[in-house]
């Protein structure tokens, strides 16, 4: 059995994403609540992992670095984010692949927050 994660709240990452079931991650194609949260200062570059795309509602790249040192990598196909992607310290790393932010008609704060030096999508 493939079951979907139910995520009205907040994921709290520390180190690596891994994806490899055939159903969405978190349950449907397009979710509206919950945000998952890259967090701490790894040893390494965190990483989003697998061999299918994710949806998720909100993002946040939280690395307590305070340089680029310490990044996301999006090591899979696509990730498509239906609300915010905030930085906070760190970077979140395409490497080659796509991230795609699905603008939410109903709220006007859609899309990236809070780019910075310390904190930035790179590709």
């Amino acid at each position: 059995m493939n079951l979907a994660i139910l995520n009205r709240g907040t994921f709290h990452i520390q180190g690596d994403l891994i994806h490899n079931g055939t159903q969405n991650l978190f349950g449907t194609v397009a979710p509206n609540q919950g945000t998952l949260r890259f967090f701490g200062a790894p040893s390494s570059n965190a990483r989003i992992l697998g061999s299918q795309s994710i949806n998720l509602k909100n993002l946040i790249i939280d690395l307590n670095q305070p340089t680029l040192s310490g990044n996301v990598l999006l090591r899979t196909s696509s990730i498509s984010a239906y609300g915010n992607i905030s930085f906070i310290k760190g970077g979140f790393d395409l490497d080659t692949n796509t991230l795609y932010i699905k603008h939410d008609a109903s709220s006007v704060s859609s899309g990236i927050i809070a780019e910075s030096n310390t904190g930035r999508a790179l590709t």
